[in-house]
């Protein structure tokens, strides 16, 4: 469900990835220092049908306890600049005063 928060499934043996292993691993070391406490952000980008959501459904997969949040592209909201952002943060807000101050 686009822009709904969920906990991720159960850690699995993944299929392998034929031809990914240095995109897995990535993900695999953002998974582990995202549950250290560190903050990161990763760009996955990349031209139709090159394994793109597969990456993301290994991430997701891996982030084993962690909250896992996502947005859909949708053509008709391409000309509103922060449609996605709004999309994702929405269902955010009712957890606003759980954030420390600044």
């Amino acid at each position: 469900m686009a822009g709904r928060w969920r906990s991720s499934g159960q850690r699995r043996s993944p299929a392998p990835l034929l031809g990914c292993h240095i995109e897995c691993e990535t993900l695999d070391q953002l998974v582990d220092a995202v549950r250290a406490g560190e903050s990161r952000a990763l760009v996955v980008h990349g031209d139709p049908g090159v394994g793109k959501t597969v990456l993301l459904n290994h991430l997701v997969q891996q982030a084993t306890g962690c909250r896992v949040a996502h947005a859909a592209g949708v053509e008709s909201e391409m000309e509103l600049v922060y449609a996605a952002l709004h999309q994702l943060l929405t269902p955010m807000l009712r957890r606003l005063e759980r954030l420390p101050a600044p």
